[in-house]
């Protein structure tokens, strides 16, 4: 018996109906994971200063530290800025760290300043980051300060406790300043502030 035309049709708009339910999912599984590359999806989750105890490294530098993060983003940068009074007369990049599409990172920043005689002399800077699948990158930077012809002044390596941490923030985690007045203040880059020293110094980091 030759089964009849409408339920023949039926049971194929049955069948294509399942299909295009299935791709319809699979594209909407692929756009979502997928999505880490879209810009509004760059985020980062945390970041702290680290205190250093005495160790090996007080033989290397004058002055050094270590800044922890861990993150969703494409890229980590460290600065460096020189002001005199609120006139930015040096904005240089140090080390970058960049990737391909935004991923989840965990890592650290670990610097160290030499001194010499009663001027500053260089800063070193790495970068290191562990993926979640435990794939890892570095980058190490250098920057010599003889070429600003500044003075030691005062000193402060600020305290990061923020969470979450916004995207393209500046993150100071040194300050050196040269002036009347020295101020414990979170915006670094305040120019009433800067105003009131001749020279100011400020080491930072950037996620994006």
């Amino acid at each position: 018996m030759r089964p009849n035309r409408s339920d023949v049709v039926k049971k194929q708009r049955k069948i294509a109906a399942i299909i295009a339910t299935i791709v319809v999912i699979c594209v909407i599984v692929a756009i979502y994971f997928g999505c880490t590359d879209d810009e509004e999806e760059v985020r980062i989750t945390g970041i702290r200063t680290i205190d250093v105890e005495q160790s090996h490294f007080d033989l290397l530098f004058d002055n050094h530290g270590e800044v922890s993060f861990d993150y969703v983003g494409r890229q980590v940068s460290v600065y460096v800025a020189h002001f005199e009074y609120y006139e930015l007369v040096l904005h240089e990049l140090v080390s970058r760290l960049e990737f391909t599409r935004a991923q989840e990172f965990t890592g650290n920043l670990i610097w160290g300043i030499t001194t010499n005689g009663g001027s500053l002399d260089e800063l070193r800077v790495r970068i290191n980051v562990v993926d979640s699948e435990g794939g890892g990158a570095t980058h190490q930077g250098y920057f010599d300060f003889s070429t600003l012809e500044f003075e030691l002044g005062a000193l402060i390596n600020p305290t990061i406790l923020r969470e979450p941490i916004e995207r393209s923030e500046r993150y100071v985690f040194h300050v050196r300043q040269t002036g009347t007045t020295w101020w414990l203040d979170d915006d670094w880059f305040d120019p009433e502030v800067l105003a009131e020293n001749a020279q100011t110094v400020l080491l930072y980091i950037v996620f994006d």
